[in-house]
């Protein structure tokens, strides 16, 4: 199943995706199919994964830190995820991916943003690329709105309930 939806003109370039794009695709898939190990082999051992706008206060997150960020919050959290890209810009060794997202929440909630990142991907000596900065923009009305705070909550309070 591919987690990639009908692609705008623009976005073509994902049907037949360049080594640095697939890696960055193999970063959602991750996501999508809540696989750590897969999210795992994607990243490089010094991996940063920063998140913007600065302004909101998001933290900074290493290898380590965001693979349990990963398992313990993301995964839980998007019961159903979907995306679109909307448009791709590549060089050697950088993809920028605009991405339009729909999922589900593990407490039922459905919610649509918006994400922009950025990735730095290197080279490995098996051929294949991995990502070792992504810079994360999401979608400031998740957090404005106070969406994802709340969705925290409701999950504490069925975990609390015995109700998961």
């Amino acid at each position: 199943m591919s987690s990639v939806h009908p692609l705008p003109p623009q976005a073509e370039i994902a049907r037949d995706p360049s080594p640095q794009l697939r890696a960055v695709l193999r970063w959602f898939d991750a996501l999508v199919e809540h696989d750590v190990e897969m999210l795992k082999d994607v990243l490089t051992e010094d991996y940063v994964h920063p998140m913007h706008p600065r302004s909101l206060g998001l933290q900074t997150y290493d290898r380590v830190g965001f693979l349990e960020f990963a398992r313990k919050i993301l995964m839980p959290f998007l019961t159903k995820y979907e995306y679109s890209i909307i448009d791709v810009v590549e060089t050697s060794d950088r993809v920028v991916v605009h991405t339009y997202a729909n999922g589900t929440t593990s407490t039922g909630y459905s919610y649509s943003s918006e994400l922009l990142l950025m990735a730095h991907v290197v080279l490995q000596l098996d051929g294949e690329y991995k990502i070792k900065t992504l810079k994360e923009f999401v979608d400031p009305g998740m957090i404005i709105s106070g969406f994802f705070a709340e969705e925290l909550k409701r999950v504490a309070e069925l975990e609390l309930s015995g109700d998961e």
